[in-house]
């Protein structure tokens, strides 16, 4: 909150996740801050834990890769510092066509290009 508060114009890369039937945040999911010289975004997402493994991730993840390249800025979407063992994210990862750009001894880095 503090960032928007700073600097309203970057809330156009992330928000908040709700859960259609209740209405509840369940998460906040986007991109960590606007596009870099190379057109690059880092996508980030936390879903709270009472939701994870019920797909909430993987499609807000989809529908950000999406509305992402719609932007012209945009060349491609990273995500950086993943855990090796958070086996989740790099599924959502996976999914959204990325693919591994480094690996180091305790985290992973993936990318995907327009």
């Amino acid at each position: 909150m503090e960032k928007l508060r700073k600097n309203p114009e970057i809330s156009k890369w992330y928000g908040f996740v709700v859960e259609k039937e209740y209405k509840n945040v369940i998460g906040m999911m986007g991109y960590k801050s606007p596009p870099d010289k190379n057109g690059l975004i880092k996508i980030g997402y936390g879903i709270h834990y009472q939701f994870q493994g019920k797909g909430y991730a993987s499609e807000m993840a989809k529908e950000l890769k999406e509305w992402a390249f719609q932007q012209d800025e945009v060349k491609g979407i990273t995500a950086t510092d993943i855990r090796n063992d958070n086996f989740a994210s790099i599924k959502i990862v996976k999914k959204l066509g990325m693919v591994l750009l480094q690996q180091n001894k305790d985290t992973v880095n993936y990318i995907v290009y327009k």
